[in-house]
């Protein structure tokens, strides 16, 4: 019995748990926290650049899972149609420039792809985890400000789904 409360301590102890680092989600009418990430090419890229357009921040646990492969290409398949709703799309994981890049070259991924290394950027919006980030979309309008989370991501139709969030 000694045996197993200390092996249950030591779990407790040193392998975090998500929900108790994280700082609760962010929600509708939140102005978006700014950040400068690198992506696929090496770039810093900031969304306070964007202010003044439409974002969709997508942030998706790894490219290398079945999902998230469906789900990025998706959003990569209809890109045009962002495009003509004027939003901007921008891929958030805790993949490294090298994965993401060879990912966006043999996917044809046309919106970049983030490298969130030190985990800031998931906590300040609230979907961090300890292994992968949760798969939640965040869209945000022209002066910074969250108009909608979209929680329950369908990722054979998430593009689909960003648009109608901005259009509703």
């Amino acid at each position: 019995m000694k045996r197993m409360f200390a092996i249950v301590t030591c779990v407790l102890l040193f392998i975090p748990m998500p929900s108790l680092l994280c700082k609760k989600g962010l929600y509708k009418g939140a102005q978006a926290p700014n950040f400068t990430l690198q992506d696929e090419q090496g770039h810093s890229v900031s969304l306070s650049s964007f202010r003044g357009k439409r974002v969709a921040l997508i942030f998706y646990p790894s490219i290398e899972t079945p999902r998230c492969k469906r789900e990025v290409c998706n959003v990569a398949n209809d890109f045009r149609q962002l495009e003509e709703h004027n939003i901007i799309v921008l891929g958030i994981s805790y993949n490294p420039p090298e994965t993401n890049k060879k990912f966006s070259k043999k996917r044809h991924i046309n919106f970049p792809l983030l490298y969130d290394k030190n985990k800031k950027v998931t906590k300040a919006y609230g979907v961090y985890g300890w292994i992968y980030p949760s798969r939640k979309t965040f869209l945000i309008n022209e002066q910074g400000v969250i108009i909608k989370v979209i929680d329950d991501v369908k990722v054979d139709h998430h593009a689909t789904q960003i648009i109608n969030g901005f259009l509703s």
